[in-house]
């Protein structure tokens, strides 16, 4: 067990608050992120007008089609060898 966490188990002792807590530091840390996302002075509004890659999308989904069917036939394998 670290510092940070004893110390916090010491503070709030109830598992509610310390739920409450870790949620109410996410939302602040999310509200941040954005926040400064947003508001950055480099942000820049850019029109991307790009016409899609066809061929490699479906190499791409090919190659992925091919590792789930390729997992899965050697689940069956490994799962009938035994």
């Amino acid at each position: 067990m670290s510092g940070g966490t004893w110390g916090v188990k010491k503070l709030l002792p109830e598992v509610e608050l310390r739920l409450e807590l870790t949620v109410l530091l996410a939302l602040f840390l999310l509200a941040g992120i954005v926040v400064c996302t947003v508001l950055h002075p480099s942000i820049q509004v850019v029109p991307a007008i790009r016409t899609a890659d066809w061929r490699q999308t479906l190499e791409v989904a090919g190659v992925m089609l091919f590792l789930i069917f390729g997992g899965f036939i050697l689940w069956k394998w490994r799962k009938c060898k035994k």
